[in-house]
């Protein structure tokens, strides 16, 4: 199975790099736009890391053609400046196809036209929002552990895959959740909505996830507990905060 990824840039490269952890697919193909002129060029060109000997295209109709499924990452702040006509019009053309279509998108805010035919894999991957039964916060009974950056882009998420490869490596069962909606694909969970939903209050929304983890851990019978925490956990400068470690308290407590 074959998945095509667009646009072929550095957030996504894990998904190249750790072919060998994701679930569902053996293959990925990595397309970049036309403008950036990196048409048969090693993907290390995209990171600047270690040869890979997988080369970027940029023929996105013929590698439609081959694929299984179309993952399209979305940037809503506009930085990649996509062409978001034609990328819809690639997407209609893969689901009259039989083939499915994965958005990847980190904010909940998406540009005009996507949303009649996206499926965020944070809302497949995430539960319903648990009820609170009660007001008690629970021990996870299993050892946890934190993937934390100082700021965000510091490749948390590459530190992840490789525990988890580690891990499995080693006959662990984990529960696992990642710091990034494409967790899924890798076999492991993604965190819930809830907990970037600001109007819930930080009381409930630790009180939700204490639960859930809780329940998972309980669940799969694991050894160990391990959290990818978004963003960053401090200020960077007095002019680059970000969140102020907003995710790490939350998740933390």
């Amino acid at each position: 199975m074959k998945l095509l990824i667009y646009p072929l840039i550095k957030e996504s490269m894990d998904l190249i790099r750790s072919q060998d952890l994701l679930v569902d697919y053996d293959e990925v193909i990595g397309v970049t736009p036309r403008e950036i002129a990196l048409q048969g060029q090693d993907v290390s060109v995209i990171d600047g890391g270690m040869f890979a000997d997988i080369t970027v295209s940029n023929d996105m109709e013929q590698q439609l053609f081959h694929c299984d499924a179309l993952l399209v990452y979305i940037d809503p702040d506009g930085v990649l400046n996509m062409n978001h006509k034609q990328v819809v019009d690639w997407m209609k053309d893969t689901i009259k196809n039989g083939k499915p279509v994965y958005l990847w998108c980190e904010s909940w805010e998406l540009p005009k036209g996507y949303e009649a035919l996206y499926c965020v894999i944070r809302i497949e991957n995430a539960p319903d929002l648990p009820v609170l039964t009660d007001m008690h916060l629970y021990r996870i009974p299993v050892p946890v552990l934190f993937v934390v950056g100082i700021g965000p882009y510091t490749n948390k998420f590459s530190v992840q895959l490789g525990l988890r490869r580690n891990l499995l490596d080693r006959g662990y069962t984990v529960t696992q959740y990642g710091s990034k909606t494409i967790s899924p694909f890798f076999g492991f969970h993604a965190l819930p909505s809830f907990l970037f939903d600001d109007s819930l209050s930080a009381h409930n929304r630790i009180l939700l996830l204490n639960h859930l983890l809780y329940d998972q851990v309980r669940k799969e019978r694991s050894d160990l507990l391990v959290i990818g925490i978004p963003g960053g956990m401090m200020p960077m400068t007095p002019y680059r905060f970000d969140d102020f470690g907003e995710y790490l308290f939350l998740i933390s407590n």
